[in-house]
């Protein structure tokens, strides 16, 4: 999980920087520079949608800033790997300037601090990605909070908002609806994780299953999504960056021609014949979901056996393999020489 060292890109009077690797802080020392930057207010009328957010806080981040580069080259390089082409259009952050927009971010503070005192000195507060599903949804977060649209029907963690790592931000992606013209809107967010706990496909918790936890993730080990549950959602998730843009996909993330994968497989329908045996309804459903995207080639070959792992497990899959891949053998002898 990335951490956070005090930042607060936005905030004046208080230092901050985002927890990057060694090779990215040497042309990203200096991540708050809140005198610079346009406001939202100044936008042209007509310069739909970004007029959407007018009065809302947010000053526009300039491509020239440090702040830009270094969330666009870590947003850009997270969904190339997953064969996507992103074209930044806008990048924006909060200030707080606004009454609300302060409340918020004292409150943040004040279960921050909290959360540190239950843990023992740390909050464990990261960085994630939001997908809002319209430019409306991203405008109604930064006014009121997140509320019940922002919650999955049926979502396959159970019952919370649903954010990803900023190194893996494909899931967001996929909740960020593009409109007509292609543009898609996501939210970078300060998270306070405190102890997680690991949440299976199919459950449906809506709150930590005792004190000693506090949100949910997919692995413990290597996260793909974060679960802050319901009852949390406005108090441990702040909203502190918008990026609107655009994403297709990569004419090297598409298959092409269908060859047999060298690395080893089972066919899909003995593969959801097995899963439907160990795993709920709604995992089984997911999967099944997955699968027609990468049909419909929306997902790379590699991007829909990832997602499958994180729903399934390795260890299950594993299993799976070893035995069709027995059954096989014994139903299908070499031939003899």
């Amino acid at each position: 999980m990335e951490s956070i060292q005090q930042f607060s890109p936005c905030i004046p009077k208080q230092s901050a920087s985002l927890a990057l690797s060694d090779e990215e802080s040497k042309d990203s020392s200096h991540l708050s520079d809140c005198e610079s930057g346009t406001s939202l207010e100044d936008t042209k009328k007509g310069d739909s949608p970004f007029s959407a957010f007018s009065g809302t806080g947010f000053i526009r981040v300039e491509r020239r800033e440090a702040l830009y580069k270094t969330i666009g080259l870590k947003f850009m390089s997270g969904l190339s790997l997953c064969g996507y082409v992103v074209e930044i259009e806008a990048m924006y952050r909060n200030i707080f300037s606004t009454a609300m927009g302060e409340a918020r971010l004292k409150s943040f503070r004040i279960y921050s601090r909290a959360m540190e005192t239950k843990h023992g000195g740390s909050a464990n507060e990261v960085y994630a990605w939001y997908g809002a599903s319209s430019i409306a949804e991203a405008r109604a977060i930064i006014d009121n909070g997140f509320g019940s649209p922002a919650i999955p029907e049926r979502g396959i963690y159970g019952q919370g908002i649903y954010l990803s790592p900023t190194e893996k931000p494909l899931n967001s992606l996929l909740s960020a609806t593009p409109k007509v013209d292609g543009r898609r809107c996501m939210i970078l967010c300060r998270v306070i994780l405190g102890r997680p706990e690991l949440v299976c496909p199919g459950s449906t918790q809506y709150h930590p299953s005792s004190g000693e936890f506090d949100s949910g993730v997919d692995s413990l080990s290597s996260p793909a999504t974060y679960v802050v549950w319901s009852s949390h959602m406005n108090t441990h998730i702040l909203p502190e960056m918008l990026v609107i843009f655009k994403a297709s996909r990569s004419p090297d993330g598409s298959e092409g021609k269908k060859k047999m994968p060298s690395s080893a497989w089972v066919p899909f329908s003995a593969l959801i014949g097995a899963l439907s045996k160990v795993l709920p309804g709604d995992a089984i459903e997911l999967i099944g979901r997955v699968h027609r995207e990468y049909k419909k080639q929306k997902m790379s070959r590699m991007e829909m056996v990832r997602r499958v792992r994180d729903i399934a497990g390795d260890r299950l899959l594993l299993e799976i393999i070893k035995s069709y891949r027995a059954n096989s053998l014994t139903a299908s002898p070499l031939p003899r020489p």
